[in-house]
Parts: C-alpha cells; sequence; structure tokens
C-alpha cells in the first residue's frame, strides 16, 4: 500500500495530472484494513495502517497530513512536510452508523485544501471466502457429527471415572460430559 500511495503521487507529478491544488506538489493518502473485530453490542474496532505519501519540488515545499475522523472528530493521523513516504500503524473504534472518513489536508505555494472521502476497507480474508467456509461447515457439520458419533458408538472405551465413551457415543470426563452425540 506504501508503494501505491507514492506511485500515485510519483505518476501524477511526472505525467502532469496532479490536482489542480497542487501543480508543483503531489500528495496521496490510503488506509489499508488489516483487521476489523465486530463487537456485538459496542462499536466496531478496525485496525490497519494510515499512509502518507508527498512529492515536492525544492522550490515549492508542501505540507500533507492524512488522518481518519469518525463523526468529524481525528482518530488517527499522519503528516509530511518533505517528500517521501510516512506509515502508522492505527486502530480505532467506530459503528455501523458513524460517518469514517479518510481526509487528506495539503498546502503549498499555490493554495491549500482539505478533501475527505469514505476509506476504501480491504478486509482479509474477503467475506466471500468467509461465506464459503461458513457454507461448507454448515454442510459437512451433520456429516462429520454423525460419522463420529456412529464410531464413538461402537468402541465405547475408557478408564472409568476419568475419560469414558459411553454407549451412544457420549464422552465424559470425570464424569463430566465434553460431547453429546444426538
Amino acid at each position: 500500500m506504501v508503494v501505491r500511495a507514492l506511485a500515485a503521487a510519483l505518476a501524477a507529478l511526472a505525467l502532469g495530472a496532479v490536482p489542480a491544488h497542487a501543480r508543483s506538489a503531489a500528495f496521496a493518502c490510503d488506509w489499508t484494513e488489516v483487521l476489523r473485530v465486530d463487537n456485538i453490542e459496542s462499536p466496531d474496532d478496525y485496525t490497519g495502517v494510515l499512509y502518507a505519501a508527498l512529492v515536492q519540488s525544492a522550490v515549492d515545499p508542501g505540507r500533507l497530513r492524512c488522518y481518519i475522523a469518525v463523526d468529524g472528530a481525528v482518530v488517527a493521523e499522519v503528516s509530511l512536510s518533505e517528500t517521501g513516504v510516512a506509515a502508522e500503524a492505527v486502530t480505532f473504534r467506530a459503528a455501523d452508523f458513524q460517518d469514517v472518513d479518510l481526509c487528506m489536508e495539503w498546502s503549498d505555494a499555490q493554495g491549500s485544501g482539505t478533501t475527505c472521502g469514505e476509506p476504501a476497507a480491504t478486509q482479509i480474508p474477503p467475506q466471500e471466502v468467509i461465506d464459503l467456509v461458513n457454507d461448507v461447515f454448515e454442510v459437512l457439520d451433520p456429516i462429520v457429527m454423525e460419522t463420529t458419533c456412529l464410531a464413538l458408538n461402537v468402541a465405547y472405551v475408557g478408564v472409568p471415572g476419568v475419560v469414558e465413551i459411553r454407549p451412544g457415543g457420549d464422552i465424559y470426563v470425570l464424569n463430566e460430559p465434553v460431547w453429546d452425540c444426538p
């Protein structure tokens, strides 16, 4: 992701395709989500990396501040005042209904400004993979349960009072049930 942010800034400057607000400097901000923890009764925790890339001329130096805001309050930021890339590992909390923005503040001799937009979250692994694994387990679970219980029903053995496989396939450890066959 650092490469992507820096490449965008370099390409914009080299090709003259920089935004109107930055003719002598190129700016880029990026966010990569590494982990999202869905909390049941509270806002979700987001962990990732916030990147900033700045390419500028020696004649016209610029400044760049990239930040993530939740409902307008800054929760993470990274800044640059010279050509380079900066990255910061960040964690923040936001509920589904809250407004989360990735913002870029820039300034150079030709002006200054701020742009904000929705951060593009990259879930690892993608939701499609998680859904597929869940679907596979949903199909396999009854088969595995039935096969395991049949095998345990045939092989009931153990040490009485310590580990027992009882008729029907139920497993007990220290006379406490740990596996219950239907």
